[in-house]
């Protein structure tokens, strides 16, 4: 069987962290004066001291993308064997952190969902036993986050990009035949 969905939601005010944004967009917001209050804390001087986590309304985020469900079972004399592929495909995640500001494409940042994942599955059962494999993959994405120079107390970006990953899990599992007592539906 094949299952296919397309999505398209639209959040406004969606309460979110202030980390969640691009460092360079929190500056140029707080240049702009339209930055809330407490986000960035400057020194006497002027120089950045911290970015606060606060939450806080962001204006609107769209989402769009779709899922996708493939399975395969064949049933033999004393077995059975089955095969699977899912997975998501975001095509956006468009954020704007303040009303009146363009929104802006932040899928595979950090903090947000990546833009694929999928996940594989085949098991095989031959009466009480089973053996079952699983593979995940999830995309790369980019840490935007911010860290501050030990000595000088500047923001310095990490713009760090972050590889895909793969697990893969196995399974081998034995399905007590009993039909009461303490073993009864128990897996091994």
């Amino acid at each position: 069987s094949i299952d296919l969905s397309y999505f398209s939601t639209r959040f406004d005010n969606r309460i979110v962290s202030s980390t969640q944004f691009d460092p360079s967009q929190l500056f140029e917001l707080e240049a702009a004066g339209l930055l809330p209050e407490g986000i960035l804390v400057r020194k006497s001087n002027g120089e950045l001291e911290s970015v606060n986590r606060l939450f806080i309304n962001a204006a609107e985020t769209r989402l769009k993308g779709f899922d996708f469900q493939i399975s395969y079972a064949q049933q033999f004399a004393s077995s059975e064997l089955s095969l699977g592929l899912s997975g998501t495909r975001l095509l956006q995640i468009r954020e704007r952190l303040l009303p009146g500001r363009p929104l802006e494409n932040v899928v595979d940042t950090l903090g947000r969902p990546n833009d694929l994942r999928l996940r594989g599955e085949a098991t095989f059962q031959m009466g009480p036993w089973s053996l079952s494999s699983f593979a995940n993959y999830t995309s790369g994405y980019r840490n935007n986050s911010v860290f501050f120079d030990q000595t000088t107390g500047e923001p310095l970006p990490a713009n760090q990009i972050v590889r895909q990953q793969v697990t893969i899990d196995l399974q081998l599992a034995y399905e007590a035949s009993a039909r009461s007592g303490p073993l009864s539906g128990t897996i091994f």
